[in-house]
């Protein structure tokens, strides 16, 4: 039976509009977010739930919301946030995950002013086999025991259970919950939603193609074996169909000993004179076949294009726009989504711009990927033994070459890449030497340009890469502002000292105005028998980004970490993985994995815009979650990192200025980042150093009028400094969610596509 929730009154003040006695309450309020108190009828369900609830907003966007749950367990409280997404106008059925020993439940709606209509709340467990189906299909009918749906999920369990094993069938389920649409609006709805718009806003594009002088031409190179002819159909005739005509198609079929094949290409060739053929007498794989096609192209950029994939049919407009546009680039690639045998779109990759430390991770600039002709020429254009991986390989060795502003990323997917069995696109272990080739690519490029780094293969062929340290290792010193809490700090230093490997490392702790006798004795007893752990007073009201600042000056150490005093280290080479990534050229600040008690993530990096200022993406998402297209299993760059623990050179510290003093409680960490990118250094975030945090558990939350008060006036600071940042993080797809679950889609974003078009037409 479900547990029903009664909505108590919300937290902030609102006006109830209708308190009839049927089951709807509505509210009408002017600021946010809005909070409401849910209070079970009975204990509620620990572990997979279905949520469901009627959401009206009066609105046709979605509603971005969570649920807060103050969990009580033998660490104290804890407050996770499980993100939701609720669509208009129908009832809401949502997956959660509860924990044990729930205190309390709140329903956080988005802070847009307005009313909303809400109830009634109910939970109802679901067995294993169940939340199983659900993770896997989110969108499955009531009732799920249909006969159709039976066959289909039998039939596909089967296939699982045949060529998976239990762990693989875990993390599969994982993928499918992190990646699912389910926080968000579908890709395929998104699509439709805006697909008439988009429309519209092409015809700017065209029309602006038509003015220009010396258009440029395109040559798309096709490698072809014994294709199937309907794919091979579909992908020849989405490149006939661009509606850009200064292209060339660059043909090499490998040899193929299905006749229907030639035929098909000789006819596409005779009927259309952009289009060139040459016939391999030996098959040579992909790589040869590649070079081959090469050697046809006549056009200043060559686009790469499989040979059962398509290209969307503004594809190599939206090319021709960039390369006009942006003299000098010599690298473009695009967003992309796979398509389905039944043209079905789904599992797109909104991308980040151009990040040398994700590319050693994976191949994200894949699909499409344009280079310079000239440049694929002198690179020696694809090298055979990495047949599988070649892309990889190749734009590896391209970026050794190129500076960061020669590669541009177009925020729009033109690129279809066909799902299909035996296809990379439907299961990452279809090609295992895919990525055993991608490893030694990897390798070979770190061979050249960091000797004694090495790569190592995690699942879905994605990549660690483990950096040496320095022979003269440099000394660490991890500043710890505190007041009292010493519940939080003894855990904290001792676990530092106990836990950590790395020799060189000192902890300065920064006492700001302890008052408690047994807080005061224990910094004393530290101090003493400790010789690495010193400690300094600083008795004035609390302001963080002082007190590391005089901490920073203090010390002469050449890496100064920024500790909260509510971190507990857990993994012995934390600190060695972020001093290896910290010393790198051009590194400002490294950040690392946090995680809560319970198990789920707290601080993942920081992305600039989420919630107006910067959020934390995935947080409150469980432990071992991939993330978009596997990022948060990978070491990438990012704007911003939270100070709770970062690492970074003392001189770049001193270079900017340390921490804003104005800024003296919210936001420091994310101004200390930006200034050191606007000196021109790199901040890395890496998920192999990981450590436990109690957020927020010394100073509480911003609930108080005072707080309240600093905090806008500090978000006020940062949106004058920074709103240019603010608004374009580079380490975020700007289709992507600003206002509901970051790494999702909504309906008040529209697609970077239809503002970059519609600022071609007021030209």
């Amino acid at each position: 039976m479900p547990t029903t929730l009664l909505l108590h009154e919300p937290v902030e003040a609102a006006t109830l509009l209708s308190s009839a006695s049927g089951p709807i309450d509505c509210f009408e309020f002017k600021r946010g977010p809005m909070a409401f108190r849910l209070h079970p009828q009975q204990v509620l369900p620990e572990g997979w739930s279905l949520l469901s609830l009627d959401v009206d907003m009066g609105s046709i966007h979605p509603v971005a919301a969570r649920l807060s749950i103050n969990q009580s367990t033998n660490l104290g409280n804890t407050d996770l946030q499980l993100p939701l997404h609720f669509s208009p106008g129908k009832r809401q059925r949502l997956l959660v995950q509860l924990p044990a020993h729930i205190k309390d439940i709140r329903l956080i709606l988005s802070d847009s002013p307005g009313s909303v209509c809400i109830g009634p709340v109910r939970l109802r467990g679901l067995g294993r086999i169940e939340a199983l189906l659900r993770v896997v299909w989110p969108g499955i009918p009531k009732p799920i025991l249909s006969r159709s749906f039976l066959r289909f999920a039998w039939k596909t369990a089967r296939h699982l259970l045949k060529t998976r094993s239990i762990s693989q069938l875990e993390a599969m389920s994982q993928e499918f919950a992190s990646s699912s649409s389910a926080s968000g609006v579908p890709y395929a709805e998104w699509r439709h939603f805006w697909a008439e718009s988009n429309d519209e806003a092409r015809k700017a594009l065209r029309q602006y193609l038509d003015t220009l002088n010396d258009p440029p031409k395109i040559a798309v190179l096709l490698p072809v074996f014994n294709t199937q002819v309907r794919w091979l159909t579909k992908c020849l005739d989405s490149v006939v169909q661009q509606s850009y005509h200064n292209w060339e198609l660059c043909i090499a079929d490998d040899a193929s000993t299905n006749p229907e094949v030639r035929q098909i290409l000789q006819r596409y060739a005779a009927t259309d004179q952009r289009i060139k053929v040459i016939f391999r007498e030996k098959n040579g794989h992909i790589c040869a076949a590649s070079n081959f096609a090469l050697q046809l192209a006549t056009a200043p950029f060559v686009a790469l294009l499989d040979h059962d994939d398509e290209l969307a049919v503004d594809a190599l407009g939206w090319i021709a726009c960039a390369i006009a546009n942006c003299p000098g680039v010599r690298l473009l690639y695009s967003d992309e989504d796979k398509i389905s045998e039944g043209g079905e779109h789904f599992d797109p990759y909104f991308k980040p711009d151009f990040d040398r430390e994700l590319l050693l991770g994976q191949n994200f600039v894949s699909h499409l990927g344009v280079y310079s002709t000239e440049l694929l020429r002198e690179l020696g254009g694809f090298r055979e033994g990495y047949e599988g991986s070649q892309d990889h390989d190749l734009v590896l060795r391209a970026s050794e070459v190129l500076a960061d502003s020669e590669v541009l990323h177009i925020p729009t997917v033109v690129y279809h890449w066909r799902a299909i069995s035996g296809s990379t696109a439907k299961a990452g272990e279809e090609k295992s030497y895919a990525a055993d080739a991608s490893l030694r690519a990897v390798s070979d490029h770190l061979d050249r340009t960091v000797p004694g780094a090495r790569a190592e293969l995690l699942r879905h062929g994605r990549m660690r890469i483990r950096y040496p340290l320095p022979q003269s290792l440099p000394e660490v010193c991890l500043i710890i502002p505190t007041r009292d809490r010493l519940d939080l700090l003894q855990p904290c230093v001792d676990s530092l000292i106990s836990v950590t490997r790395y020799p060189r490392l000192r902890i300065l702790v920064v006492d700001n105005g302890s008052a408690e006798s047994a807080t005061i004795a224990w910094m004393r007893r530290a101090a003493q028998q400790h010789p690495t752990v010193d400690v300094i007073r600083i008795d004035e009201p609390f302001n963080f980004s002082r007190l590391n600042n005089i901490a920073a000056r203090h010390v002469e150490s050449e890496l100064i970490g920024l500790v909260n005093n509510d971190i507990e280290a857990r993994d012995p080479d934390w600190l060695a993985e972020m001093v290896s990534l910290a010393v790198r050229p051009k590194v400002g600040a490294v950040g690392a994995m946090l995680e809560y008690p319970n198990g789920t993530i707290q601080h993942a990096g920081v992305i600039l815009g989420i919630h107006g200022i910067a959020g934390h993406p995935y947080s409150g998402q469980p432990v071992g979650t991939p993330g978009q297209m596997g990022r948060l299993e990978l070491t990438q760059s990012l704007s911003a990192t939270t100070a709770a623990c970062l690492l970074s050179r003392r001189t770049c510290f001193l270079e900017v200025g340390g921490l804003d003093e104005s800024l003296a409680v919210a936001f420091n960490d994310v101004d200390y980042c930006l200034k050191l990118v606007e000196s021109g250094y790199r901040i890395l975030w890496t998920p192999h150093a990981r450590l436990r945090h109690h957020e927020s558990a010394t100073r509480g939350l911003e609930d108080s009028p005072e707080k309240l008060s600093r905090f806008r006036s500090e978000a006020s600071i940062m949106q004058l400094r920074w709103a240019s940042r603010i608004a374009n993080d580079p380490a975020y797809n700007p289709n992507l969610s600003i206002h509901g679950v970051p790494f999702t889609l909504d309906l008040q974003r529209p697609p970077a596509e239809l503002s970059l078009l519609n600022g071609l037409a007021t030209r």
